[in-house]
């Protein structure tokens, strides 16, 4: 359960890394952008982050399933 927890908490940061970086491209839209101290809705946005745009990205419809 450990294990777990901290596989999922650590995906988690990656995603939300990469979406604070996005804040560098104006040229990307807003929900794949997040503040670097989000801290309302944040599992929402990582969600929508993974299923509309790495799922689109890498053609891998369950992706958002793993």
């Amino acid at each position: 359960n450990v294990i777990a927890s901290r596989m999922y908490y650590s995906m988690f940061q990656l995603v939300k890394c990469e979406m604070v970086t996005n804040n560098e491209d104006p040229s990307l839209p807003r929900d794949m952008k997040m503040t670097e101290n989000a801290s309302t809705g944040v599992h929402v946005f990582a969600n929508r982050y993974i299923n509309e745009y790495l799922v689109n990205k890498t053609q891998d419809k369950q992706l958002g399933r793993k």
